[in-house]
């Protein structure tokens, strides 16, 4: 392949910090957490043992299953809060210093109680004495969690036993009385739970996006009343007390099936914060507005799926290889999810595991011994480039440059031999074609949803570098449109310029173009010295 350096006169991109400027809206601060049948059996005890195996596994957290016994002898369990069962912190709180412990750890800070399922008998929506019971429960949760470091709730309304608990029914009071009362549950539940943990994150499987068609209804609440939907009213009521320290995180399960070839997660994104607002009551648009987010789940199973199932059928959840592996089409898929969240994705994850259990370990029902990262080499190295850059280019990108799967491509002889291009000079005869101080590197094989390392230094003040995009099928060039990526070069202690960044490849384009610009002050001169630019490879 053959790899050029090509001047340019074109727009400017990001200017070289000084000091004293500080980030803290990069991509580093999305989240990536783990749901699923693993963790159904496993004890905090047993999770705080195998923890430092989980910071290893390149996520931030997973779904806690919070078991104890009840005064009457009964195994609890946390999901189970909604079947009326009384917990209380003393039940829980022999169990805070284990889990304060296994928090502390990276890969469990964002960690989540799975509670508040759908019960497994239908609530009487007028029982009055059991939604006190749960409000009560669902207090000792929320101490609990506070106390122990869990993030917050995750919320699973999916109807497992057929209850059609947030619907209306034939012999229910009219909707027009049932929705009031359904708000009004989940504002005493949650008076609770965020009284006793103000800074709470909950998430639900789903939001207002669990009857997408509402949304697209010329009026979102008489669809919801149309179809007896009661779970709108129920995310009213959280939203009627949510403190400002709090949020709420509309995890779409729907996202399964998004494909980022298509900008479903974006399309999606715009649909859970903006399309919704017509199932949102108008007192509540403010802090809907301002604290809760668009999140995405993602079916991990479905990239490590046979193709057909056991009947020789094709397997709707399969996924197969997107640029040269599955492991490229969760990439692809994981990488546009979470630059369209607002701050949490899920993978919600079956038959494999993320941690190398013990013999002596039960797996949960239909869990397997083979870990995700068997299945699908590559995958901590993924997740952490997708979500974590900064962690990444501290430790998987320097064993993967030596090992080969990281490859300058800003070294060929053209670049090497370029004083123009290192040192922003140029000659008269240079000048008609190249433009004073500008070039680029360029690979016209890039694809949607690839990761690139790109590793700048030099000195001087007038040093920038952006990625570009163009679009050369089909006749097209530059895509100035699609947002590119500032690299933020930061001035060190030594008086150089440096970034090293991890940089993704949009839907929409087919060749990247870093571009980098020199314009030094009048008299003075500024170096590029150090470019690598280069397509990660797990």
């Amino acid at each position: 392949m053959k790899w050029m350096l090509i001047a340019l006169v074109a727009a400017a991109g990001i200017s070289a910090m000084g000091e004293g400027l500080s980030v803290d809206w990069g991509r580093d601060r999305k989240k990536i957490v783990a749901f699923g049948w693993e963790w159904g059996d496993m004890t905090v005890s047993r999770i705080l043992e195998y923890a430092d195996q989980i910071d290893a596994a390149g996520i931030d957290g997973i779904s806690l299953y919070i078991k104890a016994t009840g005064t009457d002898g009964k195994k609890l369990k946390s999901s189970g809060v909604m079947d009326g069962d009384e917990w209380t912190y003393e039940m829980v709180a022999g169990q805070i210093e284990a889990l304060r412990k296994a928090t502390a750890h990276k890969g469990l800070r964002e960690s989540f109680i799975r509670t508040l399922g759908a019960p497994k008998v239908r609530v009487d929506w007028k029982d009055d004495a059991h939604w006190a019971r749960v409000a009560r429960s669902m207090a000792a949760l929320a101490r609990f969690a506070k106390e122990s470091g869990v993030r917050g709730f995750i919320m699973d309304p999916e109807d497992y036993h057929k209850q059609n608990q947030f619907e209306a029914r034939p012999n229910d009071e009219p909707y027009d009385l049932l929705a009031p009362l359904a708000r009004r549950r989940a504002r005493e539940i949650f008076t609770e739970v965020f009284r006793e943990y103000p800074e709470m994150v909950v998430i639900g499987y789903w939001l207002f996006s669990w009857h997408p068609q509402h949304v697209n209804s010329s009026n979102p609440m008489m669809s919801a009343r149309t179809l007896g939907d009661l779970w709108p009213a129920f995310i009213n009521g959280i939203l009627d007390v949510i403190p400002p320290t709090a949020k709420l995180v509309d995890g779409n399960e729907w996202a399964y099936e998004n494909e980022a070839s298509r900008n479903e997660f974006m399309i999606s994104a715009i649909s859970q914060r903006n399309a919704v607002m017509g199932l949102v009551a108008p007192e509540n648009r403010a802090k809907f507005r301002a604290q809760a987010f668009a999140g995405f789940g993602h079916y991990m199973d479905a990239y490590v799926n046979a193709p057909t199932n056991k009947n020789g059928k094709a397997n709707h959840y399969y996924y197969g290889p997107v640029n040269g592996s599955r492991l490229g089409h969760l990439e692809r898929n994981l990488g546009e999810s979470l630059e369209a969240a607002g701050e949490y994705v899920w993978l919600w994850c079956e038959k494999r595991s993320w941690v190398k259990w013990g013999e002596d370990v039960k797996m949960g029902w239909g869990v397997d011994r083979k870990m995700w990262k068997e299945c699908l080499p590559g995958l901590t190295e993924m997740l952490r480039a997708c979500a974590k850059p900064d962690e990444f280019l501290a430790k998987d990108y320097p064993e993967l440059l030596a090992a080969g799967k990281i490859v300058n491509i800003a070294t060929n002889d053209y670049v090497a031999a370029s004083h123009f291009a290192l040192h922003g000079k140029h000659s008269k005869e240079e000048e008609s074609h190249r433009g004073p101080g500008y070039f680029h590197v360029e690979d016209p094989t890039a694809c949607p949803g690839q990761h690139y390392v790109v590793d700048v230094a030099g000195t001087g003040n007038g040093l920038e570098a952006v990625a570009f995009w163009q679009r050369r099928k089909g006749g097209g060039w530059w895509r100035w449109r699609v947002p590119g990526h500032g690299l933020a070069l930061r001035k060190g202690a030594d008086g150089r310029y440096s970034a090293r960044e991890v940089v993704r490849v949009p839907e929409g384009v087919d060749c990247l173009a870093i571009q980098f610009r020199l314009h030094p002050p009048k008299g003075q001169e500024c170096v590029f010295d150090r470019i690598f630019v280069g397509r990660i490879e797990y």
